[in-house]
Order: structure tokens, then sequence, then C-alpha cells
């Protein structure tokens, strides 16, 4: 048993691998930025954004910018939906996304208050962790099937090891702590303040 959890363990750090190497040669340039590569200026004009500003446990603190014409994930609290899409203005207030007007056939902007953003989804992009957090309980379900196949041979019917669980509860378990790491959601509040900010 423990042969096969290493083949399993091998092919799926050789996915991560690859998987890791795609995304870093296929990255979105609309992505959210980090680090300091933001764009100060466009031409010799301040520009407004969206600043999520985030305050961690133990007194840590990020700020993640959204600029025009990048992606933002939101959900909002009139409605309740979520919406995901692509910054086009940026008021005192409000950002807005463009949209087509049905009427005139012609191109409008949807503007969203700030103040009525219920939620913010962020996406980032960790080597290996990002993976991870897909290839990880898929290797856990083909390493418990495996297990099943093999363990059914000999008796003749279905059968599962309890071993076989507890290995794949892990790698489910660790995949999803991937997800939380890669996919963080925060719920705005007074620890996670979305606010409108200017360059200069």
């Amino acid at each position: 048993m423990l042969f096969r959890l290493a083949i399993v363990l091998t092919l799926g750090l050789a996915a991560l691998s690859a998987q890791a190497q795609t995304d870093s040669l296929s990255a979105d340039p609309n992505a959210l930025p980090r680090g300091n590569a933001y764009p100060a200026r466009v031409g010799d004009q301040p520009q407004k954004y969206v600043a999520l500003d985030v305050a961690g446990k133990m007194g840590s603190y990020q700020r993640y910018r959204f600029f025009t014409n990048q992606n933002i994930k939101f959900r909002y609290r009139p409605d309740g939906r979520k919406y995901n899409g692509k910054i086009v203005a940026v008021t005192d207030s409000s950002f807005g996304f463009a949209t087509e007007n049905f009427m005139t056939l012609r191109p409008d902007v949807v503007h969203y208050r700030i103040d009525d953003v219920k939620k913010v989804y962020l996406t980032r992009q960790i080597p290996f962790v990002t993976a991870g957090a897909f290839m990880l309980p898929l290797a856990g379900v083909v390493f418990f099937l495996a297990d099943v196949v093999n363990g059914s041979r000999g008796e003749g019917h279905l059968t599962a090891n309890p071993r076989a669980l507890v290995t794949t509860g892990a790698l489910i378990g660790v995949g999803g702590v991937c997800y939380k790491l890669s996919f963080p959601r925060y719920s705005i509040n007074k620890n996670h303040r979305l606010r409108i900010m200017q360059t200069y």
C-alpha cells in the first residue's frame, strides 16, 4: 500500500510541477498584480482605483488594488448576486462595468457602489499550491479507486481498505487548504475595508 501511495504522490507532484510551469507561462496580463507592480499613472494624470484593505490576525496588513481594465469578482448586497467583470470606470464612490443598452444597442456603464459590496473574491497564483487545490483531491480519488480495484481482485467483491480512506481524506483535506489559500474570499467589514483610492 505504501508503494502505491508513493506512486500516486510522485505522479501528483509531477502534475503539480507541470501545472505550475503552465500557469507561469500563460499568466493573464490583466490579472491582479502583486507587490509593487502597479500602474502609478496613466499618462500624466492620477488614476482612481478600488482598494481592498485586509487586516490579518497578527496585526499584518495587505492591500489589493483593482485598476481600470482589471477584473474584480464580488457579491453585491442589494440583489445578492455574484458579479465578475472588468472595471471600465471608477468614481469617488463606485466602479463600473461595461454593458450593452438593450434599448439603444449602444455600450453603457453600470456602476456599483463600494458600500454595497458584500464580499470580494480573489485569485492568487501560488506555485504548486494553486495547482494542488485541484490535483491533490483528484489524486486522492484515484488512489482510493486503485485501492478498491486491487483489493477486490482477491476478495471477489468490492472492498475498501480503511487506511486508503484515511489517505484519501488527507489528500482531499490538503487540497481544500490549498484552495482556501489560492482563492480567498473576504466579507467587507471593519477588518476588510473596500474603498476608492487615487494615485499621485
